[in-house]
């Protein structure tokens, strides 16, 4: 039974501790998480048939030898709105560093966990996407919710503890600079619950979100510079209507099941942003993309890619630019 919360969403089982539980016994799947008819769409398999996502170089688009080709690459994958970003300049140990933290989280006891729980008006924090109904049909996953910019908006109670690199201590550094890949000329200190910046001359330990949130960030907005000059406009028009949205972070758990063709890790649903950077954290393959035949795409990443999905903000405001797949 979910329970409400006066002003908010309903709080719903843990799916992670609920699958722990459930996976081991002879019953069936709660009934809440029958999703049979959309579990059941039928999906196609990228390399069998062909229809890959269009694959962007970033290293080929800031190439003066190669940009102007790849840009008009980069122009064909947009206009699908799905397609999978090689040589992105993200640093491998940037990303490896916040793959490795986003899976020990998951390991961790629940009650670790549910230290950052979301509260019950808020979507931050740890849980699961809004439940506003009693019979509202459930996801099979939970999930991890952070805002990531402006640094300003980061509410530090949503931010594991546990391991201590996620949100290592944001320590002022006396003395010699740290190693070359940790240092920034930003310096930060934690107060309680609240973030307060300074920009004065110095060096920063920093956790692998806030590095991975930084390098993504620069990548978000090289590519909106380069779709803008693909559209034939000044190369900032489009970072100056979209370049001041929010960055959020959001991890998803989808926990195993027995009776996986029943359930959902998902629902079908579009990204209301700008653009979403998606990084897979393991080798489980699970992203799927409707088609316009209604058939759903399997995605298989790219080993290092980052998978681009260009926003229902972009979509709606660049007439013609972007064509839903």
């Amino acid at each position: 039974m979910a329970h409400a919360n006066a002003g908010g969403h309903l709080q719903v089982p843990n799916v992670q501790a609920l699958a722990q539980t459930w996976n081991g016994s002879g019953e069936q799947v709660p009934a809440r998480y029958v999703r049979t008819e959309e579990a059941g769409a039928e999906v196609v398999v990228a390399a069998g048939a062909g229809c890959a996502l269009p694959v962007v170089d970033l290293g080929r688009l800031l190439d003066p030898r190669s940009s102007e080709e790849e840009l008009a690459n980069l122009g064909s994958a947009c206009q699908q709105g799905f397609f999978q970003l090689i040589n992105h300049g993200v640093a491998d140990e940037v990303i490896r560093d916040v793959k490795r933290d986003i899976a020990e989280f998951f390991k961790l006891p629940l009650e670790a966990r549910k230290v950052h729980a979301q509260l019950p008006d808020g979507l931050e924090g740890y849980g699961q996407v809004f439940v506003f109904s009693e019979t509202q049909k459930l996801d099979w996953s939970d999930m991890l919710y952070l805002m990531l910019r402006p640094v300003e908006s980061r509410d530090m109670r949503f931010w594991p503890v546990q391991p201590p690199s996620f949100r290592s201590p944001l320590m002022m550094c006396a003395g010699q600079p740290p190693a070359a890949h940790s240092v920034s000329p930003i310096c930060w200190l934690l107060q309680g619950a609240n973030l307060s910046v300074y920009r004065e001359s110095g060096y920063v330990c920093r956790s692998s979100v806030d590095r991975y949130s930084a390098e993504t960030a620069k990548v978000v907005s090289c590519l909106l510079r380069l779709m803008a000059v693909d559209m034939g406009v000044e190369p900032e028009r489009l970072l100056e209507l979209f370049g001041g949205q929010p960055q959020t972070m959001k991890v998803t758990y989808y926990p195993p099941c027995r009776q996986a063709g029943q359930v959902i890790g998902l629902s079908p649903h579009t990204d209301a942003c700008a653009m979403t950077l998606l990084l897979h954290v393991n080798d489980v393959q699970g992203l799927q993309i409707r088609r316009g035949d209604g058939k759903w795409l399997a995605v298989e990443p790219l080993d290092g890619a980052l998978t681009v999905f260009v926003g229902d903000v972009i979509e709606e405001s660049t007439a013609n630019y972007v064509i839903p797949y």
